[in-house]
């Protein structure tokens, strides 16, 4: 069995090898054909109930440290996780596996394992669930799992992980998520165009993005054209491109050819129907700001369950924040967005 995939990419996202521009970033996607049907599986939304887990944290008071991420296949920003042990994941497998990949998500409130590996660590699926957490699309009963030893790159900690019970797919990328929203006590950032997340960075100048002391993830809002009030936003690493609401998507522009999609969470089974065809202009967020991009058009669930479903509202993926260095202050729950080369609205 292959490691969990928690997206899969419409249009397959390109690494850039220098500083990219916004208007490259989002240029027109590809020529499409109409009524074409595709499955998208989107990342997770991890919001546990009674909010009993703990996030990552931990980290204090770090010296300059810089710990890498890679891009895969899916498009997604990972880091090796060591989980204490070694693990032999097929049985013709030569070497046992010793680091896992782990899905770098913002829109995750909770680190999540998939269940192939937390049974080679010792977990077995209970009886009955006693919690529940919600994806994308859906809310799934889940299980809490302590794992004794988690190390993303600065030493070994005790974890407790929300278990993702997934199905055999062909496009797995990664074995979890590990949410980023509080990865240390003291400034860090999530830098997508160097891959990499910098501990002891000097504390943001602005507050772009709130961490939401209820949902554990990133909050905030935005602004789009011809449109004086802000909207919703949510910030997501987990999902490889941006999603509008209908009460969004009824106010931008819109193409004749769309392609039907089928979304997908993470604990997901049943599929929910989307489309994408419709433009977003001028969307400025922190220092960013984008003079035309595609969209997904969707009511997905994460929408409602955060008060926004008849409210404008944007779940903002790595089509857009790949180009994006987001920098976490702590003590003011915050994050700063910042861009490169950023393009004229």
């Amino acid at each position: 069995m292959k490691p969990i995939s928690t997206a899969r990419s419409i249009w397959k996202s390109q690494k850039p090898s220098s500083p990219p521009s916004f208007q490259d970033a989002v240029a027109l996607p590809p020529q499409r054909s109409k009524n074409r049907v595709l499955t998208l599986r989107q990342g997770a939304f991890g919001l546990l109930a009674g909010g009993i887990l703990s996030s990552v944290g931990g980290a204090q008071n770090l010296e300059r440290t810089s710990l890498p991420m890679h891009q895969v296949e899916s498009g997604h920003y990972v880091v090796d996780v060591s989980l204490g042990r070694s693990i032999h994941l097929h049985r013709d497998d030569a070497e046992p596996q010793s680091r896992f990949p782990f899905i770098v998500d913002t829109g995750a409130s909770h680190t999540a394992l998939v269940e192939h590996i937390a049974t080679h660590l010792g977990y077995q699926r209970p009886i009955e669930f006693d919690q529940s957490a919600t994806s994308l699309t859906e809310r799934f009963d889940t299980h809490i799992y302590r794992l004794e030893s988690f190390d993303f790159g600065l030493g070994p900690r005790s974890m407790d992980t929300v278990i993702v019970f997934a199905e055999p797919d062909e496009d797995f990328s990664a074995f979890g998520l590990l949410a980023a929203n509080h990865l240390s006590d003291s400034p860090y950032s999530l830098d997508f165009h160097a891959q990499t997340i910098n501990f002891g960075i000097p504390e943001p100048s602005r507050q772009d993005i709130k961490i939401s002391d209820h949902f554990n993830i990133l909050l905030g809002e935005a602004y789009i054209s011809r449109r004086q009030e802000p909207i919703h936003v949510m910030l997501d690493t987990g999902s490889t491109r941006t999603i509008a609401n209908r009460a969004l998507a009824r106010r931008l522009v819109s193409l004749d050819d769309t392609i039907v999609l089928n979304l997908r969470g993470v604990g997901s089974r049943i599929p929910q129907r989307a489309t994408a065809g419709v433009y977003l202009t001028h969307f400025k967020i922190g220092e960013v700001c984008v003079g035309r991009m595609p969209v997904i058009e969707a009511d997905l669930f994460v929408f409602q369950e955060l008060g926004w479903a008849n409210e404008p509202a944007l779940l903002l993926g790595l089509d857009v924040l790949q180009y994006t260095r987001l920098s976490f202050d702590p003590d003011h729950a915050s994050v700063e967005v910042t861009g490169y080369n950023r393009a004229q609205c």
